[in-house]
């Protein structure tokens, strides 16, 4: 080949890779990536060609076909820095961590100060969950090469070391200079600690920044669920709210008091509060079709929160139960519907459906509805805010429709009618362990059969943006939930061991079916569903790390029996999440229980809104009125109405766990109720003794309000 064919070769190769690299840099990936193919078919020798290629692919993604072009660029260049931390860094990304380090060492033996070396050895500690050896590697390529993506890992591994001051002290500079991202504003949240009102103003900062992202609306919400009270009108909150009302992975009780006060305490608004406290219906319809109330009350803010926010208090669930009417009324005389109105009544109709139509009704309401024609979407629709839509046809030919219907009452279908078939069919391929003998057991199937408990939409299924100390120590527990009902348990259980195996038990198909269906629907993997008595377990021959059973053994015959079981399907050293209630904490409820016998209430639907009017027109049951379980079926029978209940004192269960070979470590509640404790047992440090904390339950009485949650270790 003559030297000039070689110098016009040469000049059309570097003309190719200059274009390739223009396309890299706008993002045209796909002519890029045919030239790069071009040139190594024409050179697959050429080392610098390879490594050029190796870059693009790894940026790509196409990293296993990166590593077959960077082993030959190895063998070729075993002592080249460079093509060293390449190959860790694809290995990183191709997850084989230990193939990954050993060409990081030697990238690092070649040249220490490589920050990409320093900063891919970081990370491949920190997916094996292990920041210990992570942090000098991560520092080290943050003194060389400062960015803010390196300083966030660093503060992760130092978070994960429970050393919150130090990660502070990498990201409150950074935030400070303006020198953050969505990661750094979690993470600020984290080292603030996730009860705090600065945690909260990190995570409202990254919703803002990052609207399309979940991690913060889940934090931002778990945050108001610790008693986190954030009440006031804050306009720059209004999106906020709304954005995690959208969201699939918020839990909507953290938020719903927010929601509540950002609407009806608004003076914008001022015309939705006079309607909040309209006492008659009379009133209601006349105030209602007045200028501008009925166009305040119609707005996509409230809807949503309407479709997502069971009512916490009886002014709210008053004014739901007088718009239910208003339209029921409308619809039978045959009125037209603005489209705001159509798009409100199928929000209402996904309301009462959560709510199991525990609203009350008046006989004229159900005379009305027997007349009504149930023929449109929009008499389908009302129809839906009184009774359950899956037994109604009309609603299968609206689901058989594929044209004409509107996502509203799309939206309506799927949860009343399309989710209700899903669990049908999921009940039948539920397994069962022995045989459900015992009487009281039989009794809370039958409850929880009928009223599966509780019936929630959504919850923070994301990741945590660091590994809890649960994970730390048990990177891959196996888990038995006993007593996994519709499965919000074992979404928590989930986030907390996002490697764990996963049996979830319970004696209700109808619960477990629910819980099926929510698993599937987020892809939640390794987790097995039983049907099962507690007392019957014993029968799967398997020891377990850790158990959790909240809220179930207080509902057994025997709960010690049922304990006993638990124990001993759990390995030595193994540890057990209990709940239980306490004596002290629901004297209001042991008072509603004797009303209940004493008006011979009964526990349907019609018997609990009798005993529900009745209640709210005693006034004397502060608790029951602010309890969100009194504001619907399944957590109102829950609440009042269960077949079986035994409560406890500290006392009991501390003579309990020693009867069963237990050790009691700590209770969970929120860190401000654990700081109260420590302001009066200053000496308990590590807040174990139980002496102590029943001195504190009986000064503080509804410390434990809803049960003792609290975690054990066999001994």
């Amino acid at each position: 080949m003559s030297l000039a064919k070689q110098k016009k070769d040469m000049s059309s190769l570097v003309e190719k890779l200059q274009k390739a690299l223009e396309h890299q840099k706008k993002g045209e990936m796909e002519p890029a990536e045919k030239i790069y193919r071009s040139v190594l078919k024409s050179q697959p020798q050429n080392l610098e060609i390879l490594q050029m290629a190796a870059i693009f692919f790894n940026q790509i993604g196409n990293d296993h076909y990166a590593w077959t072009l960077l082993k030959k660029l190895i063998n070729k260049k075993p002592s080249d820095c460079n093509v060293r931390r390449l190959a860790g860094q694809v290995l990183w990304a191709l997850k084989d961590y230990n193939a990954a380090q050993d060409h990081l060492k030697k990238a690092l033996a070649l040249n220490p100060l490589d920050p990409q070396a320093n900063l891919y050895m970081g990370l491949s500690y920190m997916a094996t969950a292990q920041p210990l050896p992570a942090e000098p590697f991560l520092k080290k390529s943050l003194e060389v090469s400062p960015c803010v993506f390196t300083g966030n890992k660093l503060a992760e591994a130092l978070l994960n070391m429970a050393r919150a001051q130090d990660a502070k002290k990498i990201l409150e500079p950074a935030y400070e200079n303006g020198e953050f991202n969505y990661d750094t504003l979690l993470l600020l949240a984290y080292a603030c600690g996730l009860e705090t009102k600065e945690s909260l103003a990190y995570l409202t900062q990254a919703i803002q920044l990052a609207p399309d992202r979940d991690e913060a609306k889940g934090l931002f919400s778990h945050v108001l669920l610790q008693d986190m009270v954030l009440n006031r009108v804050d306009p720059a909150l209004w999106n906020v709210v709304l954005s995690c009302l959208q969201s699939k992975n918020v839990n909507y009780n953290g938020i719903k008091y927010l929601w509540y006060h950002q609407f009806f305490e608004n003076p914008e608004y001022a015309k939705a509060a006079e309607l909040l406290d309209v006492k008659t219906y009379e009133d209601f319809k006349i105030l209602y079709e007045q200028p501008g109330y009925k166009e305040t009350l119609l707005n996509p803010f409230f809807i949503e929160g309407v479709k997502k926010v069971i009512p916490f208090n009886v002014r709210f669930e008053s004014l739901l139960t007088f718009l239910r009417r208003y339209y029921l009324e409308k619809t039978v005389e045959k009125t037209a519907f603005e489209e705001a109105e159509g798009v409100f009544v199928a929000a209402l109709a996904t309301q009462c459906f959560l709510n199991e139509y525990v609203f009350d009704e008046t006989p004229q309401e159900t005379e009305k509805l027997a007349a009504l024609s149930v023929k449109t979407q929009e008499q389908i629709m009302l129809y839906a805010c009184y009774r359950p839509l899956i037994d109604h046809p009309e609603a299968q030919n609206l689901i058989r429709q594929k044209d004409g219907v509107p996502p509203h009452i799309q939206e309506t279908l799927q949860t009343q009618v399309i989710d209700v078939l899903t669990e049908q069919k999921l009940k039948t391929k539920i397994p069962a362990v022995g045989s459900i003998k015992n009487e009281i057991s039989k009794a809370v199937r039958a409850q929880y059969e009928e009223h599966p408990y509780p019936r929630w939409q959504s919850d923070n299924n994301i990741r945590p943006f660091i590994k809890t100390i649960d994970e730390v120590y048990q990177p891959k527990p196996d888990i038995l939930i006993a007593g996994c009902g519709t499965g919000k348990n074992i979404f928590n259980a989930r986030v907390r061991y996002p490697f764990g195996k996963i049996t979830a038990v319970d004696l209700s198909l109808a619960s477990m079916a629910y819980a099926k269906r929510k698993v599937e629907e987020y892809g939640l993997k390794d987790i097995k569903f039983l049907q099962a008595d507690i007392l019957d377990l014993g029968q799967l021959n398997k020891k377990f790390d850790i158990i959790e059973c909240m809220g179930v053994l207080h509902h057994m015959e025997k709960p010690e029996d049922g304990l006993k079981v638990l124990v001993e399907m759990l390995k030595p050293g193994g540890q057990i999440d209990l709940g239980l209630y306490s004596e002290y904490g629901r004297r209001e409820i042991v008072q509603a229980h004797k009303i209940i016998a004493e008006k011979g209430f009964k526990s349907d639907t019609k018997g609990m809104r009798a005993c529900r009017s009745f209640i709210k027109q005693t006034k004397e049951f502060n608790y029951l009125m602010i309890s969100s379980d009194f504001f619907s079926t399944s957590t109102c029978r829950d609440l009042i109405f269960h077949v079986r209940e035994v409560r406890y004192t500290i006392p009991r269960i501390k003579e309990m766990l020693e009867a069963v070979g237990l050790k009691f470590i700590k209770f969970r509640l929120p860190e401000h109720r654990m700081n109260l404790y420590r302001q009066a047992f200053p000496e308990d440090e590590a807040a174990d003794n139980l002496e102590n904390w029943d001195k504190f339950e009986q000064e503080h009485p509804q410390i434990f309000s809803s049960m003792y949650q609290f975690r054990c270790q066999k001994i």
